[in-house]
């Protein structure tokens, strides 16, 4: 049958198999029944009447040599001879082979006293035709004789030859796709390499492939696989289109994309189901990413959304101090301590202002941790004291004490590496430390450990839950937004903090627990020599 195309073959007789194998004339005669196939001399002339009057091609032959002793006015016709030339010819000179090649099914023969078979004849213009030859024995005139009565079958072999090329074209392109292509009636009649390739299951045994290929289906999609493929109460001409997991020998998983329908073979009832499948596990996987990349965009502008409206906060709190306090200055009775004491918080506010508008731009511009970026010798002792001192003086009371722990002597603290960058991460650490602990204590300390130094600055404040230890680095990151709202703060300075150590070719990283405080530790290599 056809795979892809209709099966012109099966509206035509069964066509017997040749046997390639010569026969001695005589010796198959023997084999033959005589008496029901005799014809007497009383009725030889009816039979004669018989033969001519036939519109089959028809010949009578010689059992001894093959000779040809009759030829019917069809055979006349068909093959191009006279009855005068026949009689000169032998049955293998019509055939475009040598005698030797003429194939007699001798088996047959001896059995039934009757054979078929098809063959090539030549016409006497030179030309081909296929032919089905029906012999039974046949006694004529006293001799030996097979009579031969010949269907000239030459369009239906053409057709026979043109379905089984286009099925071998048809096979040929569905071993080069990408493409699993099958085809099933009441089972697997045919299935393509390709599905080797994807499956690792051999198509030899077309009835083991659905148990084989069930075992390697993901356990979650057995179920639907099931449901789609080998149920057998698919609508009619239902399209079914889903997709399934597979996991090989080497436990990969690989999603599968499976499209199978109802095929009719034209001029027929009969129905059969065709399918292809392709490997799709690139493409989910790349779905998979454009998710998780939307995902990620929707959460950056949600962050950068509540960033900005945070910093619009913290903005407009040092504007209005200034601006507010700048007015109160043009009041004409003030006195000078009253005057004073406004200045200063206009400074300050001032300052704060500028603090906001640096870490704005530091974040927006990764390069600017590089420029100035120079190695210096310092004394880490004395950069760690000055500044715990500044945060100290301002925010220390009494239920809030600060302390430093200096982890080398004086001279061992001698470095070189970036001051300015070291400055800055200790200010927002600090900062952060201040703005989120109001009861407790802060703590700030060093040690050598491991050819590096571990700076830590530790609180007691509200803490960080453990599924935002990483995303707190993150820029834009805040993990309460309220939180932000009431104890001040852009969200950057951990961000920005990360970006500095990486530039000082450290690393940081926290400890925290709600409720309980926070510690957050860097390293900078110790260089002493540079």
């Amino acid at each position: 049958m056809s795979l892809f195309t209709n099966d012109i073959n099966s509206k035509l007789p069964d066509q017997p198999k040749a046997h390639n194998r010569s026969i001695d004339f005589s010796k198959y005669f023997k084999t033959c029944t005589h008496s029901s196939n005799a014809i007497s001399e009383d009725s030889g002339n009816s039979f004669m009447q018989f033969f001519r009057a036939q519109c089959s091609v028809m010949l009578v032959i010689s059992a001894e040599d093959g000779s040809v002793i009759e030829a019917n006015p069809s055979a006349v016709e068909f093959y191009g001879y006279s009855r005068e030339q026949f009689r000169l010819l032998n049955i293998t000179e019509l055939h475009k082979n040598s005698k030797f090649d003429i194939s007699w099914p001798v088996g047959l023969a001896a059995s039934t006293g009757k054979h078929s078979t098809v063959s090539t004849h030549r016409l006497s213009d030179g030309s081909l035709r296929v032919v089905e030859i029906f012999s039974s024995p046949l006694a004529y005139q006293n001799k030996d004789t097979f009579s031969l009565i010949i269907h000239d079958i030459t369009p239906q072999a053409k057709a026979e030859d043109s379905t089984k090329g286009n099925d071998e074209y048809l096979k040929y392109f569905a071993n080069r796709t990408d493409l699993v292509c099958w085809l099933s009636e009441n089972g697997l009649i045919y299935m393509n390499d390709n599905f080797v390739h994807l499956t690792g299951i051999s198509n030899d045994n077309l009835d083991e492939i659905p148990a084989l290929l069930l075992k390697l289906v993901h356990p979650d999609d057995k179920a639907s696989v099931c449901r789609n493929l080998f149920s057998r109460k698919i609508n009619a001409e239902e399209v079914v289109n889903f997709n399934f997991r597979i996991i090989r020998a080497n436990y990969e998983i690989r999603w599968i994309n499976s499209l199978s329908y109802d095929v009719y073979e034209t001029g027929s009832n009969r129905k059969m189901r065709a399918g292809i499948a392709k490997d799709i596990t690139e493409i989910k996987h790349f779905e998979n990413c454009l998710a998780d990349a939307k995902e990620q965009s929707l959460e950056s502008d949600r962050l950068k959304t509540a960033f900005l409206n945070n910093l619009n906060h913290e903005i407009r709190t040092p504007m209005n101090g200034i601006i507010g306090f700048s007015e109160i200055l043009k009041l004409p009775d003030l006195t000078v301590e009253k005057r004073n004491y406004y200045t200063s918080i206009i400074i300050e506010q001032s300052k704060k202002l500028l603090s906001i508008i640096n870490d704005i731009i530091r974040a927006s511009k990764t390069d600017t941790y590089a420029i100035g970026f120079k190695k210096k010798r310092f004394s880490l002792n004395e950069l760690l004291k000055e500044t715990f001192e500044h945060y100290k003086n301002q925010h220390e009371t009494d239920s809030l004490k600060f302390s430093l722990l200096l982890g080398l002597e004086e001279e061992e603290s001698q470095i070189y590496s970036g001051k300015e960058q070291l400055a800055q991460i200790l200010n927002y650490l600090l900062s952060n430390a201040v703005k989120f602990t109001s009861t407790g204590r802060i703590e700030l300390a060093y040690k050598l450990s491991n050819s590096k130094l571990l700076i830590s600055v530790e609180d007691t404040g509200i803490g960080i839950d453990k599924k935002h230890h990483e995303s707190v680095f993150a820029m834009f990151r805040q993990v309460e937004l309220s939180l932000d709202k009431s104890h001040g703060g852009n969200g950057l300075g951990l961000s920005i903090s990360k970006k500095l150590v990486n530039y000082l070719e450290g690393e940081i990283w926290l400890n925290s627990e709600l409720k309980k405080g926070t510690t957050v530790y860097f390293t900078i290599p110790y260089i002493r020599d540079y």
